[in-house]
């Protein structure tokens, strides 16, 4: 798929010109794809919940009720079937078995492009990163019962 020609007589990929729809609206955010970069912008205020697009916003920030009320449940990716069947069993219907779709980047991974997948991505999450973003996120980790550290 792709999307209609830009400006530069350019045509995008769908995926491409929706990730830089998002940045252009993102002031200080360049489009880049440098990961460092982003976690620092993050943690600007122009990456705040303030200012932040809602693709970067907290999820305390958008599931929280008028009153700022939390809801009673809210459920784990890493507990997904399980949190799945306790919501249908809340909601009194039956639990279908969740399809496994769209994997990593839209493709069914293989252990060994998954494995590929998993590094490159440890690569790019520096301990510098991976304390910007616990600070970016903080109430969101601690609401989720995830460790601060």
């Amino acid at each position: 798929h792709f999307s209609p020609r830009i400006s530069t007589g350019e045509q995008l990929p769908i995926k491409e010109a929706k990730r830089r729809n998002i940045l252009a609206r993102c002031y200080g955010l360049a489009d880049t794809n440098d990961f460092d970069a982003y976690c620092r912008w993050l943690n600007t205020p122009w990456g705040s919940d303030a200012w932040a697009d809602r693709h970067f916003l907290s999820q305390h920030v958008q599931i929280r009720l008028d009153d700022r009320r939390l809801p009673d449940f809210v459920g784990r990716y890493e507990n997904l079937d399980a949190d799945f069947r306790r919501v249908a069993s809340r909601l009194g219907i039956d639990a279908p078995a969740l399809p496994v779709l769209n994997t990593l980047a839209g493709w069914r991974a293989t252990p060994e492009t998954l494995a590929a997948a998993r590094s490159a991505a440890a690569a790019r999450l520096t301990e510098q990163n991976k304390a910007l973003l616990r600070a970016r996120y903080a109430e969101d980790l601690a609401l989720g019962g995830y460790p601060p550290a």
